[in-house]
């Protein structure tokens, strides 16, 4: 929520979100790479078609 009326604390709470958006999506990334390695460490064979695909299906 934008309590500001002012259009510069809006822009910058919009990039902050965006920031904080953006963030969350790396973090996933990482914690997804961190997991998929280990199953490959572990013996698992991953393929392309078993990980997740922002494509439109």
């Amino acid at each position: 929520m934008i309590a500001e009326n002012d259009p510069a604390e809006q822009e910058k709470s919009v990039k902050w979100h965006s920031l904080l958006c953006n963030l969350i999506v790396f973090h996933t990334a990482i914690d997804m790479m961190e997991v998929i390695r280990q199953l490959v460490a572990e013996g698992w064979q991953v393929t392309a078609e078993d990980l997740p695909s922002s494509r439109p299906t």
